[in-house]
């Protein structure tokens, strides 16, 4: 791939990436690793484009490499093409996807199927013939990350109400309180209520959580002080749901996370604490993707959905 030329001076774009790359690491087995190269093949390659240059970017020892005066002012001209250029890929994308309908769809895989899924999938595809729905049935935080990031354009997923989702905008379908939950297998089974003494008395099952939180929480949210005699963390909710199964702890999460008519668990109140939870729709509300009007309008309509704050009444699927 050809990055400029003219007249008999060309630079060949793969080889700018090595040095860009080198020139981050100031190590050329590091670099070449993290390129999927070998180490004598990435020094060949910016060993050419010192030619193709004609000036010298390194100085290499036996023990390590660092830039030249020249190898400092290619990394900051290189790097701003690299990222002009990576831009210039992304615009377009975007702009291929506006004009084929493209509408980039994110659902938490845990989100009831019959109760939630089906009636969303089918109404948006029935009533939007035009538009290409790219659908990813997702994890839950990797769901708000790629929203948060731009790479999908709606997002339908549970949410907490100490969770940052930045500017994302949403439609909420209802808010329902988190809950304690155990197999039907579990000891606490057999229970009308859980006490804070017996949560100490059992392991805490809880999901790897990378998600932002909001500024003012940090790190004294709900999910920080839930009384337990030990913690274990599971890294996604297919994992979670299995330990439960096997009576391994409890958890703490609404009855909005799975198919509820068809789950064999057990739900009590958490003593003393009211955590919410949403089900809801984020978007952005800026997106330059006008494919995506009609579709919320849709929901809106047949749902009977709004905006609303973790407190607000909102309608049920």
């Amino acid at each position: 791939m050809i990055l400029f030329g003219k007249g008999a001076y060309f630079v060949e774009y793969q080889r700018i990436k090595y040095f860009l790359k080198a020139a981050k690491t100031q190590n050329f087995s590091k670099a070449a690793k993290e390129m999927y190269i070998s180490p004598q093949a990435l020094t060949k390659q910016i060993s050419l484009l010192e030619e193709e240059l004609g000036v010298k970017l390194f100085e290499r020892s036996t023990r390590n490499v660092h830039l030249t005066e020249l190898g400092v002012l290619a990394e900051n001209k290189f790097g701003q093409i690299d990222k002009e250029l990576k831009l210039a890929v992304s615009e377009i994308r975007k702009a291929g996807e506006v004009l084929t309908g493209k509408v980039r769809v994110g659902i938490f895989s845990a989100l009831p199927k019959e109760e939630f899924i089906t009636p969303i999938l089918t109404l948006i595809l029935a009533n939007v013939p035009n538009s290409h729905i790219e659908l990813k049935m997702m994890e839950l935080f990797d769901i708000q990350k790629d929203m948060m990031e731009g790479k999908l354009d709606l997002a339908f997923t549970n949410a907490h109400e100490e969770e940052d989702w930045g500017s994302c905008h949403k439609l909420v379908f209802h808010t329902v309180p988190a809950q304690i939950v155990v197999s039907l297998y579990h000891p606490w089974a057999v229970k009308d209520e859980i006490t804070e003494e017996d949560m100490k008395k059992e392991t805490f099952l809880k999901m790897d959580h990378n998600a932002p939180y909001k500024k003012e929480v940090g790190n004294d949210g709900f999910y920080y002080h839930i009384p337990c005699r030990e913690v274990v963390t599971v890294p996604n909710f297919i994992t979670l749901l299995t330990m439960l199964s096997q009576a391994e702890g409890f958890a703490v999460f609404p009855k909005a996370f799975h198919d509820s008519h068809t789950a064999k668990f057990k739900y009590f109140d958490v003593p003393g604490k009211d955590f919410r939870f949403q089900t809801a729709c984020f978007y952005h509300k800026d997106s330059p993707n006008p494919n995506i009007t009609p579709i919320l309008q849709l929901i809106r309509d047949e749902f009977n959905v709004r905006e609303a704050d973790f407190h607000g009444e909102c309608c049920e699927i």
